[in-house]
């Protein structure tokens, strides 16, 4: 009767804990959604990254490229990156080339959604360098997904520019130093991402 009594305590116990873990990942996904500080957080490996754009901490950047005829042709690629402002680790996502003049388009891209993410010009596109070693997605062929969970349009208080917050989320990832000894499985990955020229 004892043995029974010890383990029906034991089951009780696993799944109390089975609840609090999730609730502790429910909590940081809403306060991930709640936060407006660009930041980058995952597991890469057997290592936890939690980056975070702050003073003497990390720093962010902006920037998208022509990707067309030059600056009057409303094909583009957008770029965030997120680095080490002492060090060498650095995050990048980039955006798919798209027509920023096509409301359809940029809904495409932005949308809610699961998005494709991988190592062509018709994808989202992260490369990461954690501790020296640089990682990225190698295979054009690449078959993973990226999921935008909420986006917002932020007015510059500066000037008349409009920036676009996009908060990624990223479930399970095979990233490389395009060598296939060296992969690594990044997940549980949260993005804060902040782009700017998302509009021709």
């Amino acid at each position: 009767m004892k043995k029974i009594l010890f383990i029906i305590v034991l089951v009780g116990l696993c799944i109390s804990c089975e609840k609090d873990d999730d609730q502790i990942e429910s909590d940081d996904l809403s306060n991930f959604l709640e936060s407006e500080t660009p930041q980058f957080s995952a597991v890469l490996g057997d290592d936890d990254i939690n980056w975070e754009f702050g003073f003497e901490t990390y720093q962010y950047g902006m920037s998208y490229i022509f990707a067309g005829d030059g600056p009057n042709d409303p094909r583009r690629i957008l770029r965030f990156i997120l680095y080490q402002e002492n060090g060498n680790n650095q995050f990048i996502i980039q955006t798919p080339v798209y027509n920023t003049f096509s409301d359809e388009a940029v809904n495409n891209v932005f949308g809610i959604g699961p998005k494709n993410i991988g190592n062509s010009n018709d994808d989202f596109f992260i490369s990461l360098t954690n501790n020296d070693d640089s990682y990225s997605i190698c295979e054009s062929d690449s078959n993973y997904q990226i999921e935008i969970l909420k986006t917002e349009e932020i007015a510059s208080s500066f000037d008349d520019q409009v920036f676009l917050n996009v908060w990624f989320k990223i479930e399970d990832l095979e990233l490389n130093t395009c060598d296939p000894e060296y992969d690594k499985t990044l997940t549980n990955g949260l993005i804060l991402a902040k782009f700017t020229g998302h509009r021709f």
